[in-house]
C-alpha cells in the first residue's frame, strides 16, 4: 500500500473523532443553556444515546484537552476554551438547519443534515460561505407587502 493510500484509508478515522468531538461539544453546549450551565455525564448519556462508559471516557479525553472541567459529582461545565469550540460547531449547526428548511427540506433532514454538514468544512470556509449568503439574501430581500 502506498503513502498515500494509507492517507486516504487514515482520513475517516480523524474526520470519526472530530465529528463526536464536535457532538459532544454542540450536546453540553445545548444543554447547559436549558439549566444551570452543567449537565451530569448521566444526563448526557441519555441525552445524546450513548453509554454511560463512552461519555466518561470521552470526558476524560477532553478535560485533558482543555475544553470542560467536572466536579466530584460528575457535573460538566465547558471551559472558555470549550464554550468558544462549542459556540463556533452549534453556530454552523443553526446556519444549516435554517438554510435548509428555508429552501423547503422538512425539519427532520434539516436537523439531521445540519449535523453532518457542521463537521465537514472548516471555520474559514463557513465564515466566508456565512458572510456570502447574508449578503446576498441582503441584496435580494424582498420588499415588505403593503
Amino acid at each position: 500500500m502506498s503513502e498515500e493510500q494509507v492517507r486516504e484509508e487514515k482520513r475517516p478515522i480523524q474526520k470519526v473523532k472530530t465529528e463526536s468531538r464536535g457532538d459532544y461539544l454542540k450536546s453540553i453546549y445545548v444543554f447547559s443553556r436549558m439549566s444551570d450551565g452543567s449537565i451530569r455525564s448521566s444526563e448526557l448519556a441519555e441525552y445524546m444515546g450513548f453509554s454511560k462508559a463512552s461519555v466518561c471516557r470521552m470526558m476524560g479525553i477532553m478535560k485533558k484537552d482543555g475544553l470542560l472541567t467536572m466536579d466530584d459529582d460528575f457535573a460538566i461545565r465547558l471551559t472558555e476554551k470549550g464554550e468558544e469550540e462549542a459556540r463556533k460547531v452549534y453556530q454552523k449547526y443553526c446556519f444549516f438547519e435554517q438554510l435548509l428548511m428555508e429552501a423547503g427540506v422538512s425539519a427532520e433532514m434539516a436537523c439531521d443534515e445540519a449535523c453532518r454538514l457542521e463537521h465537514m468544512l472548516s471555520d474559514e470556509s463557513f465564515f466566508k460561505l456565512k458572510a456570502f449568503f447574508e449578503s446576498y439574501k441582503g441584496e435580494n430581500a424582498q420588499p415588505a407587502a403593503v
